[in-house]
């Protein structure tokens, strides 16, 4: 299928689906002269991008999951496990109730590895997260507000 195919099964944008190619997270995806191919048997979206599905295999490789549930939500972690485990990134996962029973058990497999060093290369990541907040923050009657935005970041750094 092409991106405006996948796209429409996905329910996204064909520039979604391009990034997802682009940066190596549908297996198999191979460019032609003006455009992407993609298997017809895959018809999941990726539920997390790149940068997160390595950070989630780093944490794989250590099996720790650092602070990462208190950024991320369980449920699209354990969404995220399955589509790797799908796709060949990691291998063991029996889609296990808990992300801590999950990291114990499963391993990265030659795909993901390949997928963090195209990740370390192009980006130059260094394996920890970071919390950006941007607004006011302070106290309403006693209790603490913020009023902004706060999201997480994988903090690229670069290696000299």
């Amino acid at each position: 299928m092409n991106t405006k195919q996948a796209a429409e099964k996905w329910n996204c944008s064909e520039k979604t689906v391009r990034e997802y190619c682009k940066t190596g997270m549908i297996p198999l995806a191979e460019k032609t002269a003006f455009r992407w191919d993609i298997p017809d048997e895959m018809d999941k979206k990726p539920p997390v991008g790149r940068t997160k599905a390595v950070y989630l295999m780093y944490c794989i490789k250590d099996h720790t999951l650092p602070e990462i549930k208190s950024y991320w939500n369980e449920e699209k972690l354990l969404k995220a496990l399955e589509y790797l485990s799908d796709v060949k990134f990691i291998l063991d996962y029996a889609g296990e109730a808990s992300l801590e029973e999950a990291v114990k058990k499963c391993r990265v497999s030659e795909f993901g590895e390949k997928l963090i060093k195209k990740e370390e290369a192009e980006m130059k990541t260094d394996n920890s997260l970071g919390v950006e907040i941007s607004g006011e923050a302070g106290l309403e009657n006693g209790l603490p507000i913020a009023k902004g935005k706060i999201g997480v970041k994988a903090e690229r750094k670069q290696h000299t």
